[in-house]
């Protein structure tokens, strides 16, 4: 298991220790693992990213799975250095890209790849209208939520979405 230690740097010891790893115990369908951290005060914000992989598909024969990825985002108590507590933990849709303080506040940057909509990619120059076909059924057929990245406080809680859809904004214009 993967530890968050807190250190007294004036005496060189380690004073405390938090396991952060899978909060999932046994459950090997689930990857968690910490990656980074920000630090204010007596208060500690822990990146890391979660893996959940699906049920093998029925009458699929190479028995592929579809991962899907998360950032996880545990929030962690340091009052008592001896006995450090996480005080709440959520993950969101997609990759982390960046996270900063800024004036107190922890803004963060993440980035998914559409992973609820089944999109697919031409094989050869000849299937691409059969995938254009396909993509076009599989965005027809989309809801806002397969849009919108969510949020929840790990598997099997409710899920919520990240904005709501009056908050999303669209350049008029590529941007790259």
């Amino acid at each position: 298991d993967l530890q968050l230690r807190v250190v007294d740097t004036t005496a060189g010891a380690i004073v405390g220790t938090m396991t952060l790893g899978n909060p999932f115990g046994d459950d090997d369908r689930i990857f968690a693992a910490p990656s980074s951290l920000l630090l204010e005060g007596d208060r500690a914000v822990v990146f890391g990213d979660e893996i959940v992989e699906s049920e093998a598909v029925g009458g699929d024969p190479s028995a592929g799975r579809r991962s899907l990825q998360y950032t996880t985002i545990t929030f962690v108590d340091l009052s008592d250095p001896a006995n450090p507590s996480q005080v709440d933990r959520i993950r969101l849709e997609g990759h982390l890209v960046a996270a900063r303080r800024v004036d107190g506040q922890v803004r963060i940057v993440t980035g998914t790849t559409m992973q609820d909509l089944p999109l697919v990619m031409p094989s050869n120059p000849s299937s691409v209208p059969v995938a254009l076909e396909q993509n076009r059924l599989a965005v027809a057929g989309s809801s806002v939520d397969d849009w919108i990245p969510g949020w929840d406080n790990g598997e099997g809680t409710d899920a919520h979405r990240l904005v709501d859809c009056d908050r999303v904004v669209v350049p008029d214009t590529f941007a790259g």
